[in-house]
């Protein structure tokens, strides 16, 4: 779902960037990149962090201790 919102505003800031206050003054590269740089390290630290993932990786460190 996360990939899928970040996807969804790349396509909303590329196709309506330019008629945005803040984003109008940003080069045409931005509306690909920004969405991506800002949402993909918060996609990771939610997985990360997914109780879930903690327990992997504590039953994973238990083995092998």
């Amino acid at each position: 779902m996360g990939l899928s919102y970040v996807l969804l505003l790349t396509a909303f800031y590329v196709d309506n960037g330019r008629n945005l206050p803040l984003w109008r003054e940003l080069p045409q590269w931005a509306f690909w990149v920004l969405p991506s740089a800002i949402g993909g390290p918060i996609i990771v630290y939610t997985l990360l962090r997914h109780p879930l993932a903690r327990e992997r990786r504590a039953s994973g460190q238990r083995r092998h201790a």
